[in-house]
């Protein structure tokens, strides 16, 4: 069949339009995929949160408290009153940690003015630990009246035990330079999770003089996170001026702040 000239030129001219839209959309492809710059790769980062535009914090390790401290306000049976102020941080520079206390103490034998405060005795340690336990320490001692600073250096060790604190230390120098001391202190729970055993033993060793023992076990009940009542046995081989002042039991109120 044969089709007209007229028709025959508007099928070329169409096929020539489409010809060119097709060119042009190809054309055009190829500019926009040249001329666009790619997106790059990003690693996920594992503080955001896909999920969501906001950042997601990461998780801090807890800190240890910068410093520790807590009182005790004992009755002694002996006719004084003592009061303890103890204070503590494991977190001084070059992993040195302290720990120390003060005991104020009024007259003993003395019903009238036991609340009165005429005595002190003060301690205070700084303990660097190393591997396997082991450790050193520095401590300073002072008390109440003239020549009775002193301090003390030597070695620790830490007993691997669960769930307790032991560890023993021993001082062979002194700055006094006429004796040492060799002490074991401890801490551990007993029976009910808010009771606790803790406490120490001085054997203090004097060149020329009686080895002397200074000690305080105690037992303490946990009232709350910051309350306790502690009931401790106290001796004191340096006290005078007889025998039975060496020896006394104390009835206490513990306050952590």
């Amino acid at each position: 069949m044969d089709i007209p000239v007229n028709e025959l030129e508007q099928v070329s001219n169409t096929r020539l339009v489409t010809k060119k839209r097709c060119t042009n959309a190809v054309f055009t492809a190829i500019v926009l995929s040249c001329c666009v710059i790619p997106t790059p790769l990003v690693l996920a980062d594992p503080t955001v949160n896909t999920l969501s535009s906001a950042p997601v914090k990461p998780q801090q390790k807890p800190s240890n408290n910068s410093l520790s401290f807590a009182t005790n306000y004992y009755l002694d049976d002996r006719g004084h009153n003592t009061l303890s102020l103890i204070y503590s941080s494991k977190s001084l520079p070059y992993g040195l940690a302290f720990w120390g206390f003060t005991d104020l103490d009024s007259n003993q034998d003395n019903e009238d003015s036991r609340s009165d405060m005429t005595r002190y005795f003060t301690e205070a340690r700084l303990t660097k630990m190393f591997g396997g336990g082991w450790g050193v320490q520095a401590e300073y001692n002072d008390a109440s009246g003239t020549g009775n600073n002193l301090g003390r250096f030597g070695v620790v060790y830490k007993f691997p035990l669960d769930n307790r604190f032991v560890m023993l230390r021993v001082f062979p120098v002194e700055t006094d330079g006429d004796g040492g001391q060799v002490s074991l202190i401890w801490r551990t729970k007993i029976g009910l999770d808010n009771l606790f055993f803790e406490g120490f033993i001085d054997y203090n060793i004097k060149e020329g003089q009686t080895n002397r023992i200074v000690s305080e076990p105690q037992l303490r009940y946990r009232v709350s996170d910051r309350l306790g009542i502690t009931l401790e046995y106290r001796i004191n081989e340096f006290l005078k001026p007889t025998p039975k002042d060496h020896k006394g039991t104390a009835l206490g109120l513990y306050y952590k702040f």
